[in-house]
């Protein structure tokens, strides 16, 4: 199953032949959620067929769902997250593992619904931990919600693994050692047991390359965990351009997972809040040049001229309906009435990540002005 990036969500973007349908679920990472989600997936999958039908024949209605139906497997629900997203098209099929809560939603129309994915990728909305060890480096994907194991490419397997010959993880592994499994720990006074700070120094420069490719794309701030003494060796060393200057200190081998996980959000949540805090600063100083939208079909028409530098979107909202392709007006209706039709929100993110703008969804009470949408123009 696929991590979700930037790229990722970009190459969802891109024009195809539709019908696309999305699908979204709420996903449990333990008993007894677990034994729902099968059940709600098969009802997602009945919505999808029940929005094709009439406009597309069986038979294309069949070859579209039927890959999807096979997709659950038992390894497919072992290691869930908060959220799955489904896409599928007749030359697309991709799954995410979502590390936010997702609304339980099927839309079928000319383009993938990728509004909650877009939630999943906010700089405000959620940051990458390294967790640094001599047993292992581990690298999550996390919220204010949830923690996640990232896959990441070429990370060193560990200090003396790569010390012996440079050997590499396929992927993300690994928790370090002692991390719920009992294996060695660092010295608790904090400094390495048998290691040389040269050797040192080297072990997290090649952690930080492999960082480095593997979020090129990604805005998301990265908090560190580790020892004291890790942590400025590593500040040192690295090349990242979003690392915080907050950390979790302490060796995280020493910590269970959900310890590591709360500690590492109260580090993030000021951080992340003030991302959220200098747009919405942007925003009012945009409203004070009359360069500030909040009228849905003002901001459509901009979007589509590739004019909006930042869109903020309330969270849950969603507007079913159509663009007009001439005038940009939106023709709205009560609900999703069959595969013509498309949450209009969605499509002007869309245009607006095409563009190289920002979005950002924010609960209603953090919006400005109290509005569904507002956004930024260039």
């Amino acid at each position: 199953m696929a991590i979700l990036t930037r790229e990722r969500l970009e190459a969802l973007l891109q024009p195809g032949a539709g019908p696309c349908i999305s699908l979204y679920l709420p996903t449990h990472r333990h008993h007894p959620g677990t034994e729902q989600d099968p059940i709600r997936f098969r009802h997602a999958l009945r919505e999808a067929e029940r929005l094709l039908a009439g406009r597309h024949p069986e038979e294309e209605v069949r070859a579209l769902l039927d890959p999807v139906a096979a997709l659950p497997t038992t390894e497919f629900w072992r290691h869930q997250g908060d959220g799955l997203a489904v896409f599928r098209s007749r030359d697309v099929l991709e799954e995410f593992r979502l590390p936010l809560r997702v609304p339980e939603l099927v839309v079928v129309a000319g383009s993938f619904h990728v509004r909650p994915l877009i939630r999943c990728l906010n700089s405000n909305e959620r940051f990458f931990l390294l967790a640094l060890s001599q047993g292992g480096a581990a690298v999550y994907h996390a919220s204010l919600e949830s923690l996640s194991r990232v896959l990441v490419p070429n990370l060193p397997e560990s200090l003396a693994a790569f010390r012996g010959g440079g050997k590499y993880t396929r992927a993300l592994s690994g928790v370090p050692s002692g991390r719920g499994r009992g294996g060695q720990r660092l010295n608790p006074a904090g400094g390495p047991e048998d290691s040389s700070d040269a050797d040192l120094v080297e072990y997290f420069r090649a952690i930080d390359r492999a960082l480095q490719r593997s979020l090129r794309q990604d805005d998301a701030p990265v908090i560190l965990a580790g020892v004291e003494y890790y942590l400025p060796i590593y500040r040192r060393v690295t090349r990242l351009k979003r690392l915080a200057d907050t950390s979790v200190s302490g060796s995280p081998d020493a910590m269970t997972e959900s310890e590591l996980g709360e500690r590492a959000r109260a580090a993030a949540e000021h951080v992340l809040r003030g991302s959220e805090e200098r747009a919405l600063a942007a925003y009012r100083r945009a409203a004070a040049r009359g360069r500030a939208r909040t009228d849905l079909d003002e901001i459509v028409r901009d979007a589509r001229r590739g004019r909006i530098r930042r869109l903020f979107l309330a969270a849950g909202v969603r507007v079913w309906g159509t663009v007009d392709p001439t005038t940009g007006r939106v023709r709205r209706t009560a609900e999703q009435q069959g595969s013509h039709d498309d949450d209009v929100l969605d499509d002007v993110a869309e245009a607006v990540l095409r563009s190289g703008g920002e979005v950002l969804t924010l609960p209603r009470e953090r919006m400005p002005d109290g509005v569904e949408v507002a956004a930024e123009s260039s």
